[in-house]
């Protein structure tokens, strides 16, 4: 029996044959800096950012921000208001740049200024519910994609070219083959920031049980809310028991634990790539206070919160 090829995850194959979009819209840039637009909710939509030319950042409301350039790629989740900047110094604008359509989903915008230019395509994505749905709400506020070799360099600009061309060219059935794209793109990046992260969301047969694949998306969206196993079974519309016995069954783990998992997760990923204090970062996980955080980070990781930040930078200093 022949092994799998290194970065093959058999778990995520059949999630990730799911991933279909439902419909697509699309901001074509040519921003000349400087610029910064908040963009607000979209329902159930993800944001999909695609710099060609120049850079930008990404930066949600919560969250780490995400700078991009030429042929990088960003995903936000619709929900998160987050900002689209040439830099975080510039203050916010009330307005977007001026559109100009092109098709129902397609327009240019632009902007003028003494900067460097970006051109940036910016998508709203809806996705078909399913697995892949569920596996892309479990991930971060901004999931950052960049070319690990030199054909993805060539490839994802010039599937942006092919996609502003069907835009254009306005030819027959030009809005699906663009969604098309989009599809390629969304998935391309889905896959590639998986690896990249090293990453498995801690229970891959949940993203195709569509009731606990849910809780699951939940917990990994919020874990610092105030979970009980008494609520999570209600939101999955099961009895306690039964939700507790298929959780189990499904993950591999109990609901609690995995709030746990996922809370000691988020604290050592802050902890190691950003200067929030131990007490900020102890109630974003959500603990009322940072000794019960101290231990429970003890129990996860065996070393301190402090002692964890310190390896972290002794890491980053070059030898």
């Amino acid at each position: 029996m022949s092994s799998s090829p290194e970065g093959d995850r058999p778990a995520l194959r059949a999630p990730l044959r799911t991933l279909r979009l439902r419909s697509s819209h699309f901001l074509d840039g040519a921003l000349e800096a400087p610029w910064r637009y908040t963009r607000g909710p979209s329902a159930d939509a993800f944001r999909l950012y695609v710099v060609t030319d120049g850079e930008c950042t990404v930066a949600p409301h919560e969250g780490k921000s995400e700078t991009l350039g030429p042929g990088e790629l960003a995903l936000v989740p619709g929900g998160m208001t987050h900002d689209v900047a040439s830099s975080l110094d510039v203050p916010p604008s009330t307005s977007e740049p001026l559109r100009h359509p092109v098709t129902e989903t397609f327009a240019t915008i632009t902007s003028r200024g003494d900067g460097p230019r970006c051109r940036v395509l910016m998508g709203t994505l809806e996705l078909e519910p399913g697995p892949a749905l569920r596996i892309l709400r479990q991930l971060p506020p901004v999931i950052k994609v960049f070319p690990k070799d030199d054909l993805s360099a060539l490839w994802v600009p010039a599937t942006v070219r092919m996609l502003r061309r069907e835009a254009v060219d306005r030819r027959t059935a030009a809005d699906e083959v663009m969604t098309r794209l989009a599809d390629l793109l969304v998935l391309f990046m889905t896959r590639t920031w998986l690896e990249q992260a090293d990453y498995d969301g801690g229970a891959p047969a949940a993203w195709t049980d569509e009731r606990i694949g849910a809780v699951v998306a939940r917990i990994h969206a919020r874990p610092a809310d105030d979970w009980t196993v008494a609520d999570m079974a209600h939101s999955a519309g099961m009895s306690r028991s039964a939700f507790a016995a298929r959780f189990t069954e499904v993950t591999g783990t109990t609901p609690l634990r995995m709030v746990t998992d996922r809370r000691m997760a988020l604290a050592l990923h802050m902890l190691q790539t950003s200067d929030d204090t131990v007490a900020a970062i102890a109630a974003r996980c959500g603990y009322a206070s940072e000794a019960g955080f101290g231990r429970a980070f003890m129990r996860a990781h065996a070393t301190t919160p402090a002692a964890a930040r310190r390896a972290a930078h002794h890491e980053r200093i070059p030898s």
